[in-house]
């Protein structure tokens, strides 16, 4: 099996439903940023209230060695129970590379700082151009800030616990982030033009992505349909998940709707193809 977002959102089902304290990763071959992002986001989540999950390691030592580089275990440390011993797999040596931005968590004070990271991640490949680069930095920084700007705009929850990571591969740039806030839906509701009674989670990720914000003030908000349009022009597409549904826009701005188990927060990933080989 591969960690992505489909196989997270299958976890995601089978542990919130309160059927299941365990996520099997003994078989897991490949993990992407956007299954690491979910996979801790979860655990967070079931921690807060008050569940213990227990996470089986992956048998494959390339998967072991990549979740240790990519942060997954200390993230996941204290959150739930492993099947064995981590100890060894935080003793792997960490070679460079610039192929990966591990999982951050946001801190106050630290958007700057980690756009940055993953701007100079972007700038030691030679293939990647400065448009895409630009693109990145802007949507990083939109996304990043939205969270403590709409995750928890009243100051009614205790964390919104955001998290980021990017992964490039030969032929595409892969960016998730997500957070356990409020979600779309709610942070909308501060603006009295989108009452809760008349938008579930489709209309509000909907309206988000057209430019609809909780400020009612006219020039305010709207930074998820730039984020959007600041994908689409470098040629890459975008899933948007809030709440019970993720809506999946394509770079020809193609949509399409996927109904998923209620999750508090947002989970934004971001694929965007490189046309160059190393």
């Amino acid at each position: 099996m591969e960690l992505d977002a489909s196989t997270a959102e299958a976890f995601v089902r089978e542990t919130c439903n309160g059927s299941a304290n365990t996520i099997d990763l003994k078989s897991c071959s490949f993990a992407e940023v956007s299954g690491l992002v979910r996979l801790v986001l979860l655990a967070r989540h079931l921690t807060l209230r008050g569940r213990t999950l227990q996470v089986l390691i992956p048998e494959d030592e390339g998967v072991q060695s990549y979740l240790e580089r990519a942060n997954a275990f200390r993230e996941l440390d204290g959150l739930c129970t492993f099947d064995q011993p981590i100890e060894h797999l935080q003793r792997h040596g960490r070679y460079p590379t610039n192929k990966l931005v591990e999982l951050r968590p946001l801190q106050e004070g630290q958007i700057r700082a980690i756009v940055e990271c993953f701007s100079d991640g972007l700038k030691a490949h030679r293939n990647i151009s400065s448009e895409i680069i630009d693109a990145v930095d802007r949507v990083l920084f939109e996304t990043l800030q939205n969270i403590p700007d709409h995750a928890n705009p009243e100051g009614t929850i205790g964390t919104h616990y955001g998290l980021a990571a990017l992964q490039r591969y030969s032929w595409r740039l892969c960016l998730s982030v997500g957070d356990l806030g409020v979600g779309i839906r709610q942070s909308l509701t501060g603006n009295p033009q989108f009452p809760p009674d008349r938008y579930d989670h489709v209309r509000a990720i909907e309206a988000a992505i057209s430019g609809a914000s909780r400020h009612a003030d006219i020039g305010r908000g709207g930074g998820l349909m730039s984020v959007v349009a600041a994908v689409q022009k470098i040629g890459g597409g975008l899933r948007v998940r809030s709440g019970d549904s993720a809506i999946v826009i394509a770079a020809d701005d193609e949509r399409h709707v996927e109904p998923c188990m209620l999750f508090p927060g947002t989970q934004i990933d971001i694929t965007v193809p490189l046309s160059g080989r190393t």
